[in-house]
């Protein structure tokens, strides 16, 4: 497996390390925007609290409001192609990058409880780039079922493990998500691509 990048944007300096910083990350606890954030944080010494937020718009509107110090938004999968919703945000905001860090995102399929059994699978939940990197995996072994796009990967986790999603549903998600909402992992490493690399570009607000 490939180690954390990390890369510095020429021109905008680094935080002072030890500097306490609050990051918003798309998706619930769990996320895979949430692993960037303290990847980033652990790389340039600082100590990080990630606020969490449903869209990229959230992401970016914490950090026009000055809400957080920093923002983190997912831009491109060697397999999925350019994340679409964060280049739409991006347009619709003022920002400044500071820095850019890859992850090799190691994808698995959730579902509620062990008895849970891949012929009782119905339909497959997540972000549409999870999907993407996964779908010849869910084609070879889940023929015919449907796929559902969702926010993100860890909100799909933790609605199958509330009971928003019925026990029919299978999620992609982490192996961390699967431990923060104890859910059942069905099957790991699941994604088609095993150099499943996702960009990430770590932002703060324009200065005025």
């Amino acid at each position: 497996m490939k180690k954390k990048k990390s890369q510095t944007t020429a021109g905008f300096p680094l935080r002072v390390a030890g500097e306490r910083v609050h990051i918003s990350a798309l998706g619930a606890p769990g996320s895979f925007s949430e692993d960037a954030a303290r990847a980033y944080a652990k790389r340039e010494s600082l100590t990080c609290e990630v606020v969490n937020k449903a869209d990229f718009d959230d992401v970016l509107a914490a950090l026009d409001d000055e809400r957080v110090d920093l923002g983190v938004l997912p831009v491109s999968n060697l397999v999925g192609g350019l994340v679409r919703g964060a280049f739409e945000a991006m347009g619709r905001f003022n920002f400044q990058p500071i820095a850019q860090i890859s992850l090799d995102i190691r994808h698995s399929l959730l579902v509620r409880t062990a008895e849970v059994r891949p012929a009782a699978v119905e339909r497959v939940v997540s972000h549409p780039q999870a999907i993407s990197q996964c779908s010849g995996f869910l084609s070879r072994e889940f023929p015919g079922r449907e796929w559902m796009n969702w926010s993100d990967t860890a909100s799909a986790a933790r609605d199958l493990s509330e009971g928003r999603l019925d026990a029919g549903v299978a999620v992609i998600a982490s192996k961390r998500a699967a431990e923060s909402y104890s859910l059942h992992i069905l099957a790991a490493d699941i994604q088609d691509d095993p150099e499943n690399e996702t960009r990430f570009v770590i932002v703060r607000k324009l200065p005025s």
